[in-house]
């Protein structure tokens, strides 16, 4: 399973990436804000 998830807000936007196996195994997970300037910002790991 992959989920793709984009939440938009005034000064910036949230981006959320998952890619799980069968069996609960994350094999992908990021979580990053871009925001309205063009800054990037990696705000960790997901549990």
């Amino acid at each position: 399973m992959v989920a793709v998830y984009a939440m938009a807000f005034d000064d910036f936007c949230v981006v959320l990436i998952i890619q799980e196996a069968p069996n609960g195994f994350r094999s992908l997970n990021d979580c990053t804000r871009v925001w309205r300037d063009g800054r990037v910002e990696q705000l960790g790991w997901l549990g």
